[in-house]
């Protein structure tokens, strides 16, 4: 499968995929561990990873210091669905599945690994830790025992949160105060949010769901306000625009007062977003079907109440004669700030400063999880577009690329999140080969 690689004690690490490629002139120190069906976190400070091994004698979690070569099992024979770590204390968090559902439970980091049992269901979710408490959802066959708990990890109890149960994905910012979480299911999409000082509040959008779920949760940098990207319910409402209420489209909410507004709209499928200067910024992935440059996918900045073409027209004002057409919105579509190509499925950002890799200036990092309907195909890649003066000031540089096999039959890895870690360190989800490659200077 791998070249290159060593295996100890039961674990693939891969210092180097066999084709991953980087650009010439960053020297890199990686980190990739690399086993099947498992999930592969770094420490909050940075300085250590942790992943799941399965073998026949069940699912074990190691951690291993990134400083040394040394790894420790901290939890044998146990059948491991889901782990975090707990912020600024010393314990991780793991959610085990046995004949009567799935417990969560802190374990030590130092040995022994003696675990306490914190909470049970049928299913059971981390949402976010610190030092003194887990968040996390739990669906259990009794209403009074399903929701969304605050659990103390010194065994003081547990304070329930919210009714709701089981949401795909949440977002925790740094000191616990503010969590969101997106819902999606047959009756639409929901953003669910709470503040240490208010109770649970949500808005929704009704509907059939059939396309582009809410992709991002994130906040302004001053954590006043929440943000949720919402991609369209088709490619390009050929099914009518009733179903598209309140898609593709970036949302804004006031977690004080619980009020809502569209933010910007006429973005296909809105994914990553970061902020630079105040300013929010976001790539979209564009409709399919007019070739493989046409239109390209794109990084822009996001104007409040700016609309963005989708789906009477593409990249400014070209019109999309898929599509019965209503002058005005076209008149009034803005012209995003920079193309990424056709299809290259561009999903990740954050803000990088200067510094961060040697030779880089100020810019934004993308991951770019790869094309899938094109006669050739295109992303595959980590990419950097730098700045200047708070704009894109030149073509794209590689970061991270070689994911893709020369014959394009394979894709070996397909990059998504892209993070800066608390040590300042790139840091790049995998989900093909559930590893988080970190990324830093020499």
């Amino acid at each position: 499968m791998h070249r290159n690689s060593l295996t100890i004690a039961g674990l693939l690490i891969v210092p180097m995929l066999a084709g991953l490629a980087f650009a010439d002139t960053i020297p890199r120190r990686v980190l990739i561990a690399d086993v099947d069906h498992t999930s592969v976190q770094i420490s909050p400070d940075g300085m250590r990873v942790g992943w799941i091994f399965t073998d026949t004698a069940g699912r074990h979690l190691f951690v291993r210091e990134l400083a040394g070569s040394s790894e420790r099992e901290v939890a044998p024979g146990t059948e491991i669905t889901a782990w975090q770590w707990s912020k600024g204390s010393d314990k991780l968090l793991i959610v085990t599945h046995g004949a009567a559902g799935e417990t969560l439970s802190a374990l030590p980091l130092d040995n022994p690994p003696k675990t306490q049992t914190l909470i049970s269901g049928s299913r059971v979710r981390v949402i976010g830790a610190n030092a003194t408490d887990v968040v996390a959802s739990v669906v259990t066959s009794s209403a009074d025992s399903t929701g969304v708990f605050r659990i103390h990890l010194d065994g003081s109890g547990a304070e329930k949160l919210a009714d709701i149960g089981d949401a795909d994905a949440w977002w925790v910012d740094r000191d616990m105060r503010l969590i969101a979480a997106r819902i999606q299911n047959e009756n639409g999409f929901a953003l669910a949010y709470r503040r240490a000082d208010k109770a649970w509040v949500a808005f929704t959008q009704a509907g059939p769901v059939d396309g582009l779920p809410v992709s991002v949760v994130s906040a302004s940098p001053d954590g006043s306000k929440l943000y949720a990207t919402v991609g369209s319910n088709s490619n390009v409402a050929e099914r009518g625009m009733g179903i598209e209420e309140g898609r593709a489209a970036i949302w804004e909410v006031d977690p004080k007062t619980g009020q809502k507004r569209l933010y910007a709209t006429g973005l296909r499928n809105p994914n990553g977003m970061a902020w630079e200067s105040g300013v929010l910024w976001t790539v979209v992935n564009e409709r399919d079907g007019l070739g493989d440059e046409t239109p390209p996918d794109y990084l822009t900045s996001v104007r409040d109440g700016g609309f963005y073409g989708w789906p009477y027209c593409y990249w400014g004002q070209t019109v999309d004669d898929r599509v019965p057409q209503d002058p005005a919105m076209v008149a009034k579509a803005i012209q995003p700030d920079y193309a990424l190509g056709g299809h290259t499925a561009s999903l990740g950002l954050c803000w990088m400063p200067s510094g961060t890799l040697p030779g880089f200036p100020d810019g934004m990092v993308i991951g770019q999880h790869g094309s899938w309907n094109r006669s050739t195909l295109s992303g595959y890649a980590v990419v950097f577009v730098p700045f200047e003066n708070g704009r894109p000031s030149g073509p794209p540089r590689d970061i991270l690329t070689g994911f893709l096999a020369p014959d394009e039959k394979v894709s070996y890895r397909r990059p998504v999140g892209v993070t800066l870690g608390p040590d300042g360190s790139l840091l790049v989800a995998d989900d093909v080969g559930n590893v988080i490659w970190r990324v830093t200077g020499a």
